[in-house]
């Protein structure tokens, strides 16, 4: 069975099936712009958990998933003369950097 990108409209109802993401696109531009179509459309890939939010002024790239939090070694320390930064958690981190990226998705 072949790859199917879906098309919802801003209440998550399936408005099409397409084989590739550039025809669900495309087709979403045209969608939004009929008569009586008030609001945007997403086009979801269930494979790649992606989403592209279509509007009549912008086009939104949204990657599903999980914050993954991996250590690694790094040799840079922060110079004396240089402010220093509050002490976050990683868990605190995490969330500030969610919702720092998704208030600023498309800006």
């Amino acid at each position: 069975m072949g790859k199917r990108i879906l098309v919802l409209d801003a209440d998550g109802e399936l408005l099409g099936k397409f084989a590739d993401t550039y025809t669900a696109h495309l087709w979403s531009h045209f969608r939004i712009l009929a008569p009586g179509f008030d609001g945007h459309v997403e086009v979801f890939d269930p494979h790649t958990r992606t989403s592209l939010v279509v509007g009549a002024d912008e086009c939104r790239s949204i990657i599903w998933g999980r914050v993954q939090n991996t250590a690694v070694a790094c040799e840079e320390r922060a110079e004396p003369d240089e402010p220093s930064l509050p002490e976050l958690s990683v868990r605190q981190l995490s969330r500030r950097s969610m919702t720092h990226a998704w208030l600023t998705a498309g800006t």
